[in-house]
């Protein structure tokens, strides 16, 4: 089955679903396909993110086709520092991450798309999930989520107290909800423990492994 009689059964199943079919991603994976057959069976109908199982195939292949790149296989210690050149890393069990630990003190690192690099410099953005009922329903009737930044600057040490937060200019604290404890960061991108926090850190690489 050829690119095109995929795309159709996808906008197929998206009609069945009351679902627009731009809605749904495909990854190409690209698994010993050389350059040549990816620009003829692939980007010849249009721009689609590239999967590979392996960096270093991978990583020849970013230097020949600029695409948005993923890495499909499993991610080897050796080789983490070369999880930023991938838009994604789907080895890294983010699923298992939330349902452990949101709501609560988990903060997570992933790509951004077209964040300007004056708000992040490598294009991440932290998503967290806040233990606070109020909160989550006020995100629920602005659609979801809301953008925001932490009270600190960066690099100096986070806000973990109600009276530090109320030290800045701010309407209103919610608290409780630091509960003495920064959030604990991980990167989704490397699945590394960037910071230490609410959740210990042998609680989080259990559901990275």
């Amino acid at each position: 089955m050829g690119l095109p009689q995929v795309l159709e059964r996808i906008a197929r199943a998206c009609r069945c679903a009351g679902r627009r079919p731009e809605e749904v991603r495909l990854v190409a994976v690209t698994k010993g396909r050389s350059v040549e057959e990816i620009r003829e069976k692939v980007l010849a109908y249009g721009t689609f993110p590239l999967g590979e199982s392996r960096v270093q195939e991978a990583l020849k292949k970013m230097d020949l086709l600029q695409a948005e790149w993923h890495l499909v296989g499993h991610l080897q210690r050796n080789k983490a520092k070369f999880a930023p050149r991938f838009a994604l890393v789907h080895s890294l069990d983010s699923l298992r991450l939330a349902e452990a630990f949101w709501p609560g003190g988990l903060t997570v690192v992933v790509p951004g798309k077209a964040i300007p690099p004056w708000i992040s410099k490598d294009g991440s953005v932290g998503l967290r999930m806040p233990d606070h009922a109020l909160l989550r329903e006020l995100l629920r009737r602005v659609g979801g989520h809301a953008a925001a930044t932490s009270l600190n600057k960066s690099g100096e040490p986070p806000v973990r107290t109600e009276a530090e937060a109320r030290t800045f200019a701010v309407d209103f604290v919610f608290p409780g909800e630091a509960g003495g404890l920064a959030s604990s960061v991980v990167d989704l991108r490397t699945g590394e423990v960037l910071r230490e926090g609410a959740i210990p850190k042998e609680a989080l690489l259990a559901h990275l492994r």
